[in-house]
């Protein structure tokens, strides 16, 4: 379900060959360079093979 701002409440989780694929929608990103930020920084987890994060106003 998302309010009025288009910011949504549900992760979903699901199994592609051996690897998850997990969708997060974040409130708090206030700009393009937040989003950035919080990309590279997932990127360098251990397990993680890429992350994309989209920044809508």
């Amino acid at each position: 379900m998302c309010d009025e701002h288009g910011h949504c409440e549900h992760k979903e989780e699901r199994k592609i060959e051996g690897k998850s694929k997990v969708v997060v929608n974040i409130d708090s990103i206030h700009c393009a360079d937040c989003a950035l930020n919080i990309e590279r920084s997932v990127e360098h987890l251990p397990g993680i093979l890429s992350a994309e994060v989209s920044y809508v106003l």
